[in-house]
């Protein structure tokens, strides 16, 4: 089961919208996606020692299942997610380049307004028949 997958909260409009972001610019289909709130988030990311409260903010998982699974989390892990989107996503994630410092600054000041902008969800969306391949539970 190699693959990536990225942690996203399944209450969270902007993080719906981020994901339906995400799915337009990844073209090869290299990603998968899951709500934190969902079985594989707990046994993906509770491998890892992530349980409880730090199941928090966007996580990605790249090469799961294998001996090679790593871990990203908050900027880190959206910049990953652009870079395996390829295309006008692997150019924006050459903001890896910008100190973690200042992109955790910003994550975090978009983390905080996230639930006032866009509001939060009881349920992730039913994916359409042509992306369910995409999502996991």
């Amino acid at each position: 089961m190699k693959m990536t997958v990225v942690f996203y909260d399944g209450e969270c409009g902007f993080c719906h919208e981020s994901v339906k972001w995400l799915r337009w610019l990844d073209r090869r289909k290299a990603l998968r996606y899951a709500p934190l709130q969902g079985t594989t988030a707990e046994e993906v990311l509770g491998r890892h020692g992530v349980a409880g409260r730090e199941l928090t903010g966007l996580w990605v998982a790249v090469d799961v299942g294998t001996p090679r699974e790593r871990l990203w989390h908050r900027s880190d892990a959206a910049l990953e997610a652009l870079r395996r989107c390829g295309g006008w996503g692997a150019v924006l994630s050459w903001a890896r380049w910008i100190p973690r410092a200042v992109r955790e600054w910003v994550y975090g000041r978009v983390a905080r307004i996230r639930y006032h902008v866009y509001g939060r969800r009881s349920a992730c969306d039913l994916p359409k028949a042509e992306e369910r391949e995409c999502f996991l539970p």
